[in-house]
């Protein structure tokens, strides 16, 4: 295998070091110096027992000598002396400085690790890897022992970091097929694709140099029959129910971007939404995904009846090489949204859905793996609107188009606390009128902790920067917003297709024009998601 190959090189290493290295040894005379040069020449030679004898009558006459040691304890590893070689180890750890710690730890993790015992093993490979000795072996070895108890975030922590050090390259086949295993287990389809990917591309390319042993080879065949059973397409639908509290009231969809003055009406409401779907083979060079979903809002709060929509969102995606490092494709959607409202025409008690806005979103999308922690995305969108309320002429007219754009970057991490995402975005708007007529600029972090297994809270902040440039001066002045929205969420899967879900968050919207654009908002939901 080929930490075996690594684990001799550090080996030859450290017996290098006793032969080479004459200021280790300034303090012993010349003929201790002597015979431990002859004792590493039988190490060199594979003699094992002749230099173990030899580097212990050694060490009868210098017992403080860390080179005799060293090389004592690998003539006993030479000799599958496990217990001997840890005992040695266990000494040299004691006072050692912490570069030599860190390799004293790494040779102490291999052999508990040959002897089963996960716990030493995984204390000393986790020394090993944090002072930065041998990284991608000991983030390997860590990983699928994680791997082993079924910790699969905190595999797929450890297997992606092995990825990212010089020496976990030669092990990149099987460390990808585990990883590839761990999203599999996750529900990361896409990524388990891309990692299985990985292993056909990296031994085919082998083969193709020097040629690769027999478990490299076995390791590509699992790959491939995993990729086979992948290549297939799949549907899905859900249905969520969610009980809401709303201090402040919309006077539109969260859905639908429209920076208007808010209701000042509190609420308790009840939202419905609705998603269905097809998602083609994430095997094939081109994936398709089409989906529609639907979501409306009822508010308890008389007042606050003509803020009911609803919302009818069709979309689709396309994905070239969804399971290639780089990636890209197009995406196009839609939203209809009606608004519960009176007729100029009719009495006040007859409110009935009446269409509010029709907007979208085309353009490109790209993601990229960057390292195998971290990926970034991109997405550019031309997005026109129509609100059908606008006037026939004059400066409040809202209709018309812009452009979005957002590049996302995540880190993947199995650490229950830090699961962190940032993104920065911009958005040109220019409707007909010149009232609303802007540019913003918006940015966000989000986090996921995982509480237990099962149990995740996302924690975000996001700031949207907004100048009326184009609006010109108004009798109340230039209208500038800047809004942050602080959001707390967590899931839950209760029973087979059932997930309980909820949330709370708070708005705060500051403007140039406070009188009638600043205002505050907290809302808080509950609720369930059930997924046919």
């Amino acid at each position: 295998m080929e930490d075996s190959r690594l684990k001799l090189r550090f080996q030859l290493c450290f017996a290098l070091s006793v032969i080479l290295a004459a200021p280790a040894f300034a303090a012993v005379n010349g003929d201790i110096e002597v015979a431990l040069t002859m004792a590493s020449i039988e190490y060199q030679a594979k003699n094992y027992p002749k230099c173990r004898q030899m580097v212990s009558d050694l060490l009868k006459r210098d017992p403080d000598n860390v080179g005799a040691r060293e090389l004592l304890a690998l003539s006993q590893r030479g000799m599958n002396d496990d217990e001997g070689a840890a005992a040695t180890y266990g000494k040299l750890l004691k006072g050692a400085d912490p570069a030599k710690a860190a390799a004293y730890h790494f040779e102490m993790a291999m052999i508990r690790y040959k002897q089963k015992k996960s716990a030493e093993a995984k204390s000393h490979f986790q020394y090993a890897a944090n002072a930065g000795f041998n990284g991608g072996t000991s983030n390997f070895y860590l990983g699928i022992m994680e791997f082993n108890a079924k910790a699969w975030k905190k595999a797929r922590h450890h297997l992606t970091a092995s990825l990212t050090y010089n020496d976990g390259k030669s092990m990149t086949p099987i460390t990808r097929y585990y990883l590839a295993n761990t999203y599999a287990q996750l529900g990361k389809t896409e990524a388990a694709l891309h990692s299985y990917h990985e292993v056909d591309d990296t031994v085919a390319e082998r083969m193709g140099n020097s040629g690769i042993d027999d478990t490299t080879k076995g390791i590509r065949t699992n790959a491939l029959k995993e990729l086979k059973a992948l290549d297939k397409g799949q549907r899905y639908a859900s249905l969520t129910l969610m009980q809401q509290w709303d201090s402040n009231v919309q006077t539109n969809p969260t859905e639908v971007a429209n920076p208007v003055a808010t209701a000042s009406q509190r609420s308790a409401k009840s939202v419905l939404s609705v998603a269905a779907g097809y998602t083609s083979s994430p095997a094939k060079k081109i994936q398709v995904t089409p989906s529609f979903s639907y979501s409306t809002n009822y508010n308890y709060n008389y007042l606050a009846r003509n803020f009911n929509f609803m919302s009818f969102t069709p979309a689709l995606f396309a994905i070239y090489k969804p399971y290639a490092r780089l990636s890209g494709g197009i995406k196009a959607d839609g939203i209809f949204s009606m608004q519960n409202m009176l007729d100029p025409d009719e009495s006040t008690q007859h409110l009935k859905y009446r269409p509010f806005s029709l907007t979208g979103d085309v353009g490109p999308i790209v993601k990229y793996e960057l390292t195998p922690r971290i990926n970034v995305a991109g997405e550019l969108y031309w997005r026109p609107k129509h609100f059908y309320l606008d006037p026939a002429t004059g400066d409040s007219r809202r209709s018309g188009g812009g452009v979005a754009g957002k590049l996302t970057s995540e880190f993947v991490s199995g650490y229950a606390w830090w699961n962190p995402s940032v993104y920065v975005g911009y958005e040109w708007d220019h409707p007909s009128g010149k009232t609303f007529r802007s540019y913003a600029l918006s940015g966000g972090v989000a986090d996921t902790v995982s509480v237990t297994e099962k149990f995740l809270l996302t924690g975000s902040v996001d700031i949207i920067s907004t100048d009326y440039n184009e609006s010109g001066s108004t009798s109340q002045g230039k209208r500038d917003d800047l809004n942050m929205v602080f959001k707390v969420a967590g899931s839950y899967p209760i029973v087979d297709k059932w997930t309980a879900s909820g949330d709370v968050s708070y708005t705060q919207n500051d403007s140039s024009i406070s009188t009638i654009y600043k205002y505050e908002r907290w809302t808080g939901e509950l609720g369930a998601t059930y997924s046919f």
